[in-house]
């Protein structure tokens, strides 16, 4: 028998399985239209239904059922805000259908032309210089370039799934004269002097969004200079529910306890990293200096996040800010895209000691955006934008070095260490890789500080890390240093 209305309403619409339910509910040819309608009459009235628009097909079903009773303008609206918060489709040929009909293409054509899209394409990526590949097209011309020509490097905002090196579009600088749109987007992406209008995409006929979270999608489609409040959308962004990073703690083998914490995942996990892009957006859109001036207003974590950009001016405002001595030249060492040597390792540990609210700081920001995981799935920030370059590799994991002496700060580190060494941070699943991929900077944090406290655990730690070593971990944690990190901090009185 279908669900009631009362029980569905009843669940936690910040996890993804509410969602799935209610998928199924609204999907299944056995529920009653009397019970489907009350139902969405009844989320439409709650002040978290925003957060299934976007990630599963929430609103192209809804659309599906004010068809189907009748009422039509409902079934306008639902269109209209799958297009603003660039909702997930299902099935595309199914999705494609409900698309062509009349009422929705002369809704979609009345949307576009109240709120016609820019058509200056953001860049996220520009360098001029030798070309450094053997051959490519001129992106403009579609005459060939050879490796050393002088040219313009570039990516488009809008091109999301080709954002990586090996697929940057190039020309050369006698070109842009032919193409006065691109040349626009070059001064705009130079100067920071671009609008949010621009960064406002259409969606595709079968919606892979560009986020995860809507508020985002809902910004970006509704932005009005005239009315636009920053402070009271970095304070969303800062609070915004239903956007965790879900991890899991499990045995390292079978034979191990069978024990294991976990943490539920949200209808828009790993989600909250996207507040690193939102920034970009403002700072491309000239909003840099009204960040600043918002800081105040918002948790006292929040400004950790513009260290992320590199951005020596930035970091030092930040430093500034927060009114702690070196901290921009101690980020320049933490997000340095390099492997770090042992002696600049325990300059970070070092600061982070001297700092022990500036580590309760740290955690906070972490945990809740997690700027310290290297997931090729989601990663945030993107390494392909120019700005955030850095992240790629995972070289920005380092930052966990600064929390080495207060594991307790970071609650996944917390977590592990309280596991014991029988446990690890377990992936299998994209929303989770992000921390499979960095578990050896979890590991070097928790060896370094039982090496530091003289902590009788370590040999375990040690013996059973080792012991779960196949040739790539071993190798990681070569690269990090993680035993001769140890050796060191042993030393150390």
């Amino acid at each position: 028998m279908p669900p009631k209305a009362d029980t569905l309403l009843s669940l936690d619409r910040t996890l993804y399985n509410t969602w799935v339910t209610y998928m199924d509910f609204l999907k299944s040819p056995n529920s009653d239209p009397t019970v489907v309608a009350d139902f969405l009459d009844r989320l439409a009235d709650q002040p978290d239904e925003y957060l299934g628009y976007t990630n599963v097909p929430y609103l192209e079903w809804r659309t599906r059922w004010m068809i189907r009773l009748g009422r039509e303008q409902e079934v306008v609206d639902a269109w209209i805000k799958g297009i603003v918060y660039h909702s997930r489709g299902s099935h595309y040929d199914e999705y494609k259908k409900l698309q062509d009909l009349p009422l929705l293409q002369q809704a979609e054509k009345d949307y576009f032309r109240a709120h016609p899209l820019s058509s200056c394409d953001p860049l996220v990526w520009l360098e001029q210089g030798p070309l450094p590949v053997k051959r490519r097209k001129d992106y403009i011309s579609n005459t060939p370039l050879s490796k050393g020509d002088e040219v313009c490097q570039f990516t488009f905002y809008s091109w999301r799934h080709s954002w990586g090196s090996e697929d940057r579009l190039a020309t050369a600088p006698e070109q842009l004269a032919a193409h006065p749109a691109l040349a626009e987007s070059i001064r705009k992406y130079a100067q920071d002097a671009y609008s949010v209008h621009d960064y406002c995409i259409a969606r595709e006929a079968l919606p892979s969004p560009m986020y995860k979270m809507p508020f985002i999608h809902q910004f970006l489609s509704t932005y009005s200079p005239e009315t636009f409040n920053l402070s009271a959308l970095l304070q969303r962004a800062a609070s915004e529910t239903g956007g965790n990073f879900p991890f899991i703690i499990a045995p390292r083998t079978p034979h191990d306890s069978p024990s294991e914490y976990s943490q539920e995942i949200e209808i828009n996990y790993c989600g909250n990293g996207e507040v690193i892009h939102l920034l970009y957006i403002l700072k491309k859109c000239g909003y840099i200096d009204k960040i600043f001036e918002a800081l105040p207003d918002l948790p006292e974590d929040f400004p950790l996040l513009l260290m992320c950009f590199a951005d020596t001016d930035i970091r030092k405002r930040v430093e500034a800010y927060m009114g702690i001595s070196g901290l921009a030249d101690m980020y320049d060492l933490a997000f340095a895209p390099r492997r770090l040597q042992v002696k600049e390792q325990l300059k970070l540990i070092e600061f982070g000691r001297q700092y022990p609210h500036f580590q309760e700081l740290l955690g906070k920001s972490l945990y809740r955006y997690c700027y310290h995981l290297y997931n090729e799935f989601y990663p945030c920030p993107n390494w392909s934008i120019q700005e955030f370059a850095h992240f790629r590799c995972a070289f920005c994991a380092d930052v966990l070095l600064f929390l080495l002496t207060a594991p307790e700060t970071l609650r996944q580190m917390k977590e592990l260490l309280e596991a014991g060494p029988k446990m690890r941070l377990q992936g299998g699943s994209s929303a989770y890789e992000g921390f499979a991929n960095c578990q050896a900077y979890f590991v070097r944090n928790l060896l370094g500080y039982l090496a530091l406290t003289k902590d009788k655990r370590l040999t375990e730690w040690i013996e059973a890390e080792k012991g779960d070593w196949k040739e790539e971990a071993e190798s990681e944690h070569r690269k990090i240093k993680t035993l001769k990190l140890v050796e060191a901090l042993q030393k150390l009185e």
